[in-house]
């Protein structure tokens, strides 16, 4: 699974969805999890660019697409890899916490 950004609004355009499945992210443990990856990347890179989308999450969360290959767990399996993923990144500190 992937997250993508579509800033310009065209990714669905130009994504090969015979090979991939696309859906905005609105599963709530999607969107928990596409939140902690982007602020544990703040955590690790100090990104201004990820600092303003978790500022303006609101607005920005809808840009986001989940990109899954075809041949893709049922989705009972991905919601445990999502979990799994949540799981791990709890774990994780910040680099200046360390």
């Amino acid at each position: 699974v992937a997250y993508i950004l579509d800033d310009r609004g065209d990714f669905r355009a130009r994504v090969n969805q015979e090979l991939v499945g696309l859906s905005q992210v609105t599963d709530p443990e999607d969107i928990e999890l596409l939140e902690a990856l982007i602020r544990r990347h703040v955590d690790v890179t100090d990104s201004k660019r990820a600092k303003a989308l978790l500022a303006e999450w609101r607005l920005a969360l809808p840009k986001f697409w989940k990109v899954a290959p075809k041949v893709s767990p049922t989705e009972e399996g991905a919601q445990t890899v999502v979990r799994r993923h949540l799981d791990v990144l709890a774990r994780f500190k910040p680099v200046a916490a360390r």
